[in-house]
């Protein structure tokens, strides 16, 4: 009896293994470079236990590889993820080919319900509501506007920075309302871009 059991548990403990690392050939199949991944995590050592946020996981990686490769395959548990190094690579991505990469996990997350804002967000957004977002925004952000409103910009980040250091040297006994500031700064940036005004 005891012979059955611990063979019934040595196939479960190898078919849980087979299952945990049978995407974990993916990227070397396709001559993909990447750190080796671990069962259960992938590339995320802190994924359950959260002693540490994944974006330090994520640039403990990209410094390990940002002077050998553009990109690098990873895993998250057990899916896996292309992670783009290269700024080129990144910029080729995010406009040229953006038609190809625009449905990722970060739709998956985000609800109109949660984040209104960051839902409509083309990043965000897939199928043909990233199509009809993409025809709004894509008029506003041809590199002649970005040149003619980059001086605005500047000033009103400038002008955030100083009051932010000012508030850092004698800080409000409240603390300062994250929301608010970022309200404000949106209001600043935006009236002083389309409109013209200085708020």
């Amino acid at each position: 009896m005891l012979e059955v059991t611990l063979t019934l548990l040595l196939i479960a403990l190898g078919l849980f293994y087979a299952f945990m690392t049978w995407n974990y050939g993916y990227w070397r199949k396709r001559k993909v470079p990447g750190p080796a991944p671990s069962i259960l995590t992938g590339n995320y050592p802190h994924m359950f236990n959260m002693k540490r946020h994944t974006i330090y996981d994520l640039n403990d990686i990209y410094r390990e590889y940002k002077h050998q490769f553009d990109a690098v395959g990873i895993y998250k548990a057990r899916c896996p993820q292309l992670m783009v190094i290269s700024p080129q690579l990144a910029k080729r991505v995010f406009v040229s080919d953006f038609k190809h990469f625009h449905d990722n996990e970060v739709s998956l997350m985000v609800t109109e319900k949660s984040d209104y804002i960051f839902a409509n967000n083309p990043f965000t957004l897939v199928g043909e509501e990233w199509k009809e977002r993409r025809a709004d925004v894509t008029p506003g952000l041809t590199m002649g506007r970005i040149k003619t409103v980059y001086p605005v910009t500047n000033e009103v980040c400038r002008k955030m920075t100083e009051w932010l250091r000012k508030q850092i040297r004698s800080p409000p006994s409240g603390g300062i309302n994250a929301k608010d500031v970022g309200l404000r700064f949106t209001t600043e940036m935006v009236t002083d871009c389309v409109l013209g005004l200085k708020a």
